[in-house]
């Protein structure tokens, strides 16, 4: 089966544009990229190159404009099927706050921030 994968923004529950890429069963790459997002962001933050530039590695598009307005923010990677790699995925919303259970899928015990 086929999984495509984004950029996830954690802070404001936003996914990134992917679709100019091939991220089927990609998930691995984008990992590794998040371990560069502080100088993904701070190249991006260049006033206009998001607009003007794109940066492709090994055929997958690097969403500037993501990395620039999510500068500073908890960066995770998201299946099409809503799957965050790597946590448990379950949330939690309420008038006062809203999380997902940062523990690995499959965890014991009560889910955490």
């Amino acid at each position: 089966m086929s999984t495509s994968y984004d950029f996830y923004c954690h802070d404001c529950h936003k996914e990134s544009d992917m679709e100019r890429s091939d991220t089927n069963h990609r998930y691995g790459l984008l990992v590794k990229l998040l371990e560069h997002k502080d100088a993904i962001a701070e190249v991006a933050s260049i006033k206009g190159l998001y607009e003007e530039a794109c940066l492709t590695v090994d055929q997958v598009w690097i969403d500037f404009k993501f990395f620039a307005e999510h500068k500073g923010h908890k960066l995770g990677v998201i299946s099409e099927y809503g799957e965050i790699v790597g946590m448990c995925g379950w949330e939690a919303q309420s008038r006062k706050e809203y999380f997902s259970c940062n523990l690995p899928p499959g965890h014991e015990g009560e889910h955490r921030k």
